[in-house]
């Protein structure tokens, strides 16, 4: 439903940042912005960059720069409403789970403007669509991934002057929501901002598919780029078949292309080159090391005799992390949590690793709250709120803990295991290396079994470190 009617328009054409009255002072309200958004918003509406993507790194207040950006293109009637039948002036596409901060977000940043969130099945709904009829036509839609595919039959018979793709990595792998969200761009379609800090995540061609989604002029088609990549020859142990994948640039003139095209459609700041003073990483082992317990060596050796790769891959993995009686890692998770005795994140890729950190924090009467993805908004919404109202010592979580929320008050993060995709780790550290913070400093532990295994993966992340960081996106 509309966040509200619109009101106090500015002058139309003659509209400037320093008219808008929430940037007017770096001295002004919580919601004035800093000096590298307002320079964000001059690069977003400059004449050019119709087809631009923001990636400035984790913390910077993309949100609040982009909103700004749309007010004032719509004040400047740089966006006007389009086809005969128009449902809103911006389509904007994000993660479900980040529509309602996104809201709020525009509630401090532009609270003059018309914004309406839908879900799947309000859209599909005849009484939603005569609703949408009967109010008038909004200045922003916001829609998650899911829906603007499920819905993109129905919404793309309506045309919009910009589309926002926010977490515009959920776009990297292509397949079916990649085609539903370029569908979205017409002729009518004046400007599109892919919207991100990490569009590199595991391999080159998750930048060129980002890229693509965008629009962006100039783009080598798919096999021009495949020619900057190099390639190694893979088996299927299961199957036999051979394949290629990617390993990363071809080398430093590849890599100096692509750097040099980015160049010229991408925003990207790091808090160091803009003076932000975000909390400096100050952790004295970023990786520690656990060795396996008996119980767990065992199971461990145990799993490199099962008959199928992947069933001997994903049993060494887990027995690293814990096995059925006992667990070494979450023995020295405890050990930490009551050594620092102040708030912390603890972050499991496995969703059944939370419960055994639970009942080892329950064991050790360190007080705890759960985010998981399993969890309704009510339960996610509570678990959040005893967090930062102290009421928990620590909060738990899975997956859902990478993305869009605000947890700045703590400066202990503690990963039990880590991912394959260093992009996932930074945006972990996001939660709580963000604008807004008291800290000067934070720590991010990882915790990882001692073994082969889990220093390949450790090999494979660095790896892919380089493959971003050789393209300015470090």
């Amino acid at each position: 439903m509309p966040s509200q009617k619109p009101q106090n328009r500015l002058s139309g054409a003659n509209t400037t940042l320093d008219n808008l009255p929430f940037t007017r002072s770096a001295q002004g309200p919580q919601n004035a912005l800093q000096a590298h958004q307002r320079d964000g918003v001059l690069w977003l509406t400059k004449q050019g960059n119709e087809r631009a993507l923001l990636a400035d790194e984790v913390g910077l207040g993309k949100t609040a720069t982009l909103i700004v950006s749309i007010q004032l293109l719509l004040d400047s009637e740089e966006l006007p409403f389009a086809g005969r039948h128009p449902l809103s002036r911006v389509l904007w596409v994000t993660d479900v789970s980040l529509i309602d901060q996104t809201l709020d977000e525009f509630g401090l940043f532009a609270p003059g403007m018309v914004v309406m969130t839908a879900t799947a099945k309000e859209i599909a709904s005849s009484r939603w669509q005569q609703e949408m009829r009967r109010l008038g036509p909004a200045d922003v839609l916001i829609v998650g991934y899911e829906s603007a595919t499920a819905r993109q039959a129905w919404l793309g018979t309506h045309d919009f002057s910009m589309l926002v793709l926010d977490e515009i990595g959920k776009l990297r792998g292509g397949g079916k929501t990649w085609e539903a969200i370029r569908g979205f761009q017409t002729v009518a379609t004046r400007r599109v901002v892919g919207v991100t800090a990490t569009p590199l995540e595991n391999e080159p061609r998750e930048l060129h598919r980002i890229l693509a989604a965008i629009g962006t002029p100039g783009l080598w088609n798919t096999r021009e780029f495949e020619d900057l990549v190099e390639w190694e020859q893979f088996v299927d142990p299961r199957t036999g078949a051979v394949s290629r994948r990617p390993l990363g640039w071809l080398n430093d003139s590849a890599a100096a292309e692509v750097r040099a095209f980015l160049s010229g459609c991408m925003l990207r700041r790091t808090a160091e080159e803009v003076g932000l003073p975000l909390p400096q990483n100050a952790t004295a082992e970023p990786v520690e090391w656990v060795p396996l317990n008996e119980e767990q060596r065992a199971a461990y050796d145990a799993a490199r005799r099962l008959a199928q790769p992947a069933a001997t891959f994903h049993a060494r993995q887990k027995a690293g992390l814990t096995a059925p009686e006992s667990s070494a890692v979450l023995d020295r998770l405890v050990e930490i949590l009551q050594e620092k005795n102040r708030p912390a994140i603890v972050f499991s890729e496995y969703l059944d690793l939370l419960d055994r950190i639970e009942q080892r924090l329950t064991g050790a009467g360190i007080t705890w709250a759960t985010v998981s993805g399993e969890a309704k908004d009510a339960a996610r919404a509570s678990a959040l709120e005893r967090f930062r109202t102290g009421e928990a010592q620590v909060l738990i979580g899975n997956v859902v803990l990478e993305r869009g929320l605000n947890l700045q008050h703590c400066n202990l993060l503690i990963s039990v295991g880590s991912s394959w995709n260093p992009a996932r780790e930074a945006q972990r550290e996001g939660r709580i290396r963000r604008l807004g913070s008291a800290h000067k400093t934070y720590e991010h532990v990882t915790l990882m079994p001692a073994t082969s295994l889990h220093g390949a993966q450790s090999a494979v992340l660095q790896r892919k470190r380089a493959i971003a960081v050789n393209v300015g996106l470090s």
